[in-house]
């Protein structure tokens, strides 16, 4: 994400519930632009999700 001109905070293990799948989760309407940008070239969907910091991404099983 880095490269392609994102800033990259922590990067850690899941630690919450296992996920059955990835996505891009934000917290305000303000940030779902970014949030959805970052799902299309990752290619996984984008969720408003509260309880979140930002923009997180969670790659799940098999994410490749």
């Amino acid at each position: 994400m880095s490269a392609a001109g994102w800033a990259v905070g922590t990067v850690a293990n899941w630690g919450g519930a296992p996920q059955q799948g990835s996505g891009v989760y934000y917290s305000s309407p303000e940030l779902a632009a970014n949030a959805q940008e970052i799902g299309a070239q990752l290619g996984i969907p984008a969720l408003e999700t509260p309880g979140f910091t930002g923009v997180t991404v969670i790659l799940g099983p098999g994410y490749r």
